[in-house]
């Protein structure tokens, strides 16, 4: 009988860490190289023929996914080729859109939310947009002559 109730508990708290880990919202994005199950990470994708580059921290506190700045951002860069993604155990706040190209950006959010935006760099420098953790960034097109 005793048996039976430690079996019960074991699984009472497993079920319990798996509704937390799906309930915890993700929130801002997590500066550093690693993040955790229960926050989620932040993730970059390129399905453009051209390779575009990740950047490690977004060092602002403020803005959510997709917001872009000329400044807030310091750490590593990752150069992801057609069709790849940052490591799913690493955290990436940043996609960098270069200067004098346009991209174009789909977004997903760990709750569902599913947009795209254009950023248009031409005639201007780089800029950062933020991925809060948990969300997903895509790099579908980038140009250097029209907004895609």
């Amino acid at each position: 009988m005793k048996i039976g109730k430690q079996r019960l508990a074991v699984a009472a708290a497993v079920a319990l860490v798996s509704a937390v880990a799906v309930v915890v919202p993700a929130g801002a994005a997590q500066a550093g190289g690693s993040c955790s199950s229960l926050s989620g990470c932040s993730r970059v994708e390129n399905v453009d023929n051209l390779p575009i580059t990740a950047r490690r921290n977004w060092t602002c506190s403020s803005g959510s996914t997709g917001t872009a700045s000329t400044s807030c951002v310091s750490g590593g860069t990752l150069t992801i080729y057609q069709n790849g993604k940052t490591p799913s155990n690493e955290d990436w706040d940043v996609v960098q859109v270069d200067g004098g190209w346009c991209y174009k950006i789909r977004f997903i959010n760990w709750y569902g939310k599913d947009w795209t935006v254009r950023y248009d760099r031409r005639g201007l420098g780089n800029t950062y947009v933020k991925v809060e953790n948990g969300s997903r960034a895509i790099v579908q097109d980038q140009s250097l002559s029209s907004c895609p």
